[in-house]
Order: structure tokens, then C-alpha cells, then sequence
């Protein structure tokens, strides 16, 4: 049952983050950023995904659409995905991309990963949504194993990718494509591993869950017989990810270096891309793993240097019982 105020409102009503804008208008959607004007005469905007609930004051068509977003704001995205698709194929303007913004999240939380991919898909090549909207609302509920649904959203994916050809619109497609591969038949994701790690992300679509998703590729890659990472493409990721991100980033690194690693300097240099994480990042869960793998490196040619390190990690907040059991296994091993 929809509550009164759905018939009623003389406006329309917009709830972001949790705070209720009633008396506004909403007037545009640009680059994935709804614009919708208040009462006091401001335009404000806010990206769709934040955008909890909005109840449209225009009739006929978009009666559906509030009752759309009724059912997606309360939990029921089967009833929302019926009532949206009746919208979208009647509205113009920015419309169809908001709509299709929220078919996106209607069938991610339905399961449906074949329509959410379609729909993605929709929103990158949108004149109204992009990469940055798509990325943040990149599916979320990917299955555990292959089925028909998991074959169709690769099939779309692999399709529109090849349409795209060069065009940086793509990368998100095959981060997706790879991700529900490595997921649902990880033998097929692996060809597609090197492609996915030498992406360039477009600056808009740059989240941590996407980076997620080039790390798991760049490690695919490093643990393969297949030829190494290239240290550049790994170092681009580093300057493009959010910060939140970059700990893992530089761990690869140090591990990559420390592989290679001949010389004191080799050693030195793999040592610090390992110590960046716990002086940058102190209380990071992460910390005490690169305290241990900097210890590690450091043992050959600094034992001194490499107690302390390893000290650090035992007595870091954050150390794990198995990572405080390998720290002091290496100091007792030191003379």
C-alpha cells in the first residue's frame, strides 16, 4: 500500500542520504548527477545511488514510476523492475537514463545479473549517466556459479565491449565480465586477466570497488607462468586508485620487486614500496602485513633493522595471530 502523500504532493519530493527535499522539482540528470531544484529556489544535486527515494508530481506515466520507487525503497525490486520498464518506454529526455540507473540496482538486488549487466551497460553509453554513475552502481550480487543468466551477462558484456572498440567507455565492461568469470569459472576469467590489469580506468569511474577488481587481476597475473606484471601498469594503478586502495596496490609491489630482487639497493627499494603502507597508512589493517614482508626483505643485509620491523608487526593493534606467530618465527631465526 503507497502512502497518501503519493497522490497529494503538489511537488516533487526527493530524499538524499536520508534528508527529505518535499516542494522540489527535479530538472536534470547530468553525468549521473540528479539536479533537482528546492523550494528556497537552489539547485542541488546529488549522485542517483545516493538518492534514497524520489515521488515525481507529473501524472499519467510517472505514476508507475512512483510506485517504482516505492517498491525499490522498500525492499521489493521485482514489483519496482515491472513498473520502471512501463516508464522507460514512454518517457524522453534525461528520463530514460534515470530510469535505467535504477533498473540497474532493481535487478542487482533481484539476483538478475544478466539484466543488471544490460542495463550497465546502458547507463556507460547514456548521454545523461556515464562511467562514473556506472561504476557506482556496478552489480554487487554476482553468483557462485555459472548458469544461464551468468552465460547471457558475459555474452552482452563481450558484445558491447567489441562495439566500443578503443573507447575508454569499455574498460568497465570487461572489469565486469572478468569479475563474474573469476567468480563462476575461473578458467575462463584467466585469459582475460592481463586485459583487465593494463586497463586505463576513466578518472569518473575510479572507485575501490573497481580497483578491487584490477588488483585481483594484476595478482592473477603475477602468479602466473604467463610472463610478469609490468611494474609500470602496476604504478599507474598506484597515482589512478583511491586512496583507500592503494595499500594492497603497494604491497603487490613490494612483493613483485622482492621477487626480482638481486642486489642491496633491489632489496632496499622493494623493502620501502612495503614500508609506504604502515608510515602512510599507521592504523591500517594492512600495516603489520607490510611490517612483516619488510622485515622479510630487510633480513638478508640488516638484521638489527629487520628485528625492529618485525617487533613492529608483533605489536601492531592490528596483527593477527598468524601474522604475530610468522613475526616472531623470523626474529627467532635471526641471530
Amino acid at each position: 500500500m503507497l502512502p497518501a502523500y503519493c497522490s497529494q504532493a503538489q511537488a516533487d519530493q526527493v530524499i538524499v542520504q536520508g534528508v527529505s527535499h518535499t516542494e522540489a522539482k527535479i530538472v536534470g540528470l547530468d553525468q549521473g548527477r540528479l539536479q533537482f531544484r528546492i523550494a528556497d529556489g537552489r539547485t542541488l544535486s546529488a549522485w542517483v545511488d545516493e538518492v534514497g527515494l524520489m515521488l515525481v508530481d507529473r501524472g499519467g506515466v510517472f505514476d508507475d514510476f512512483n510506485q517504482a520507487e516505492q517498491f525499490l525503497h522498500g525492499g521489493d525490486p521485482l514489483k519496482a523492475i515491472a513498473r520502471y520498464e512501463r516508464t522507460l518506454r514512454l518517457t524522453q529526455e534525461f528520463w530514460p537514463d534515470l530510469i535505467a540507473c535504477r533498473l540497474a540496482a532493481a535487478h542487482d538486488l533481484a539476483g538478475q545479473i544478466d539484466r543488471a549487466a544490460y542495463y550497465l551497460v546502458r547507463m556507460i553509453q547514456g548521454e545523461f549517466a556515464g562511467v562514473g554513475l556506472a561504476a557506482r552502481l556496478y552489480p554487487r550480487n554476482i553468483p557462485e556459479k555459472r548458469d544461464a543468466r551468468v552465460a547471457r551477462a558475459v555474452d552482452i558484456l563481450a558484445d558491447e565491449s567489441r562495439k566500443a572498440g578503443d573507447d575508454d567507455r569499455r574498460s568497465l565492461m570487461d572489469i565486469l565480465r572478468y569479475e563474474i568469470l573469476a567468480k563462476t569459472d575461473p578458467t575462463a576469467a584467466k585469459p582475460l586477466a592481463r586485459g583487465v590489469a593494463e586497463q586505463i580506468v576513466p578518472a569518473p569511474a575510479r572507485t575501490e570497488h573497481v580497483y578491487e577488481v584490477v588488483l585481483q587481476a594484476m595478482k592473477e597475473i603475477n602468479a602466473s607462468s604467463t610472463g610478469g606484471l609490468n611494474l609500470a601498469v602496476l604504478d599507474r594503478a598506484i597515482r589512478d586508485c583511491p586512496e583507500n586502495s592503494m595499500p594492497e596496490f603497494l604491497i603487490l609491489k613490494g612483493q613483485i620487486l622482492q621477487q626480482g630482487a638481486q642486489t642491496r639497493e633491489q632489496k632496499i627499494h622493494a623493502a620501502w614500496a612495503f614500508m609506504r603502507v604502515p608510515i602512510h597508512w599507521p592504523d591500517h589493517e594492512l600495516a603489520p602485513q607490510a611490517l612483516l614482508d619488510a622485515g622479510r626483505t630487510v633480513y638478508e643485509f640488516d638484521k638489527e633493522k629487520a628485528k625492529v620491523l618485525l617487533a613492529e608487526c608483533s605489536n601492531h593493534p592490528k596483527a593477527t595471530p598468524e601474522l604475530r606467530k610468522q613475526a616472531e618465527y623470523q626474529t627467532d631465526a635471526v641471530p
